[in-house]
């Protein structure tokens, strides 16, 4: 019997942006609208960041609190967007909200 293989295709937006998973978690909803908050500021304030490598390096820094979302964007502004509207407490529809039990 021959072993499956996996293969994975990337999702692509209209603009032909690859879209990339921008996770975000705090203990607490006030806390995770706070984070988006900093994380919004400091894209907005290094317009060079390609939006990949920021989302890989807060991804590598997250460390699963309770309250969770995972913002999906294909490029830097519509992720700054993103960001911007988690932390108004909008729920914007590029953005997944969770919670987790501990």
């Amino acid at each position: 019997m021959a072993t499956p293989t996996l293969t994975t295709e990337h999702e692509h937006t209209g603009s032909g942006h690859d879209v990339v998973p921008l996770i975000v978690s705090a203990d607490s909803k006030a806390g995770l609208r706070s984070k988006a908050h900093r994380l919004a500021r400091y894209l907005a304030e290094h317009p060079d960041t390609p939006f990949e490598s920021f989302a890989r390096s807060v991804a590598a820094e997250d460390t699963g609190r309770a309250h969770r979302a995972v913002l999906l964007s294909g490029e830097r502004d519509g992720g700054l967007r993103g960001l911007e509207a988690l932390a108004a407490g909008q729920n914007p529809p590029d953005v997944v909200r969770g919670s987790a039990r501990r």
